[in-house]
């Protein structure tokens, strides 16, 4: 029915075809992925995934191509199978080292893995709105904690 509350649709029955949309879980789960992906495939000794996966998923696969950015302000990046990845030029818009890579959700979340400092990001927020300067903020802060400033 239009306008009901679907906080159970994990629960119902049907067919939800949106690709990443509507998928659910925990933020303990998706911590658990996160931190699998910067373990190269591995989580508590067992393997997920092959490394050679990974790489796969966070190489450049879409050449020339701009995109919309959850990471940069007012700037384009370049995206693998699943993944945005800081490019090099990148290096003065964010403070995530190259080589990161990560994804955000329509209602806030973020996440990112920056292997160069063995570090998961990961923002669980579940609110619709604009969340591009908070996002911003949120990233400087991580970074900042680690400076010796």
């Amino acid at each position: 029915e239009a306008g009901e509350s679907l906080m159970n649709y994990p629960k119902r029955a049907g067919m939800y075809n949106s690709g990443g949309g509507g998928l659910s879980s925990t933020a303990m789960d998706y911590a658990i992925f996160i931190q699998m992906l910067l373990n190269e495939g591995l989580y508590n000794g067992t393997r997920i995934l092959k490394p050679e996966t990974i790489k796969m998923m966070t190489l450049n696969d879409i050449g020339e191509l701009e995109a919309g950015s959850l990471f940069l302000r007012g700037s384009a990046d370049k995206f693998g199978l699943g993944f945005e990845i800081i490019q090099p030029k990148d290096s003065s818009i964010t403070p995530i080292p190259v080589g990161s890579y990560g994804w955000g959700g329509a209602f806030g979340s973020l996440y990112w893995i920056d292997k160069g400092n063995d570090l998961i990001v990961h923002l669980v927020i579940q609110k619709a709105g604009d969340y591009a300067k908070f996002r911003y903020d949120f990233i400087d802060a991580v970074y900042e904690a680690f400076s010796d400033n």
